[in-house]
């Protein structure tokens, strides 16, 4: 058990000290592998769990993708102009 806890310690530094952009792209990619996998099980026929493959690799992406602040951002500007 402590070879398995070393090793994923170790990647987990490893992975910490790459550069933030080089951490976002792998993050993108890894969500986007996710999404990538559950279309294709969707394709298959494996309906249920390809809909939480789908929904986590889509969420994962728009978040690692940083697209979420700019939605924000939109947001707050509908709710500022929708206002009484």
């Amino acid at each position: 058990m402590n070879a398995i806890a070393g090793t994923l310690s170790a990647m987990a530094r490893g992975f910490r000290a790459l550069p933030f952009v080089l951490r976002r792209l792998l993050l993108i990619l890894a969500y986007s592998l996710v999404f990538a996998a559950g279309a294709f099980m969707h394709n298959r026929g494996a309906g249920d769990l390809a809909a939480l493959f789908l929904l986590v690799g889509a969420i994962g992406t728009f978040w690692a993708s940083g697209v979420w602040r700019i939605f924000k951002l939109l947001l707050r500007f509908a709710l500022l102009v929708s206002r009484d």
